[in-house]
């Protein structure tokens, strides 16, 4: 079962045209993975204490439909863990349709090397209940 993650747009969020700003997408993913994370038992903060960074490699957005100031903007994200890397495709609705798909993913990463290793089980396992 994906975790959900409510966004309302925010007028600074949005265009000229009065709709949502094509790079806020990727940020309101960023959002919704961090409360994964932190729902998981690993939030960001405590992950860069114990040296463990996720670094985004990668974001992809496909728009459905405009999205403008106002609107509570529900984002469902499943995390697929590989050995180093966790890809976090996210599907976005307003009352029940369609309005983006998300895709972002992160690499595990030892902050103090700056090289990549292997996702920590403990949330390898914390990831496994939204998969």
């Amino acid at each position: 079962m994906p975790f959900t993650f409510t966004q309302r747009v925010r007028l600074e969020d949005t265009s000229t045209a009065g709709t949502l700003y094509y790079a806020t997408v990727p940020t309101y993913v960023g959002r919704a993975v961090e409360e994964l994370l932190a729902a998981t038992g690993h939030p960001y903060r405590d992950n860069l204490e114990e040296d463990l960074g996720l670094l985004v490699v990668r974001t992809e957005s496909e728009y459905s439909r405009p999205m403008r100031e106002g609107d509570d903007i529900r984002i469902d994200v499943t995390p697929s863990v590989g050995e180093s890397s966790i890809r976090f495709d996210a599907f976005a609705t307003r009352d029940g349709e369609e309005v983006f798909r998300a895709s972002e993913t992160r690499v595990s990463v030892d902050m103090s090397t700056m090289e990549s290793h292997p996702v920590p089980e403990s949330l390898r396992e914390g990831l496994a209940e939204y998969s």
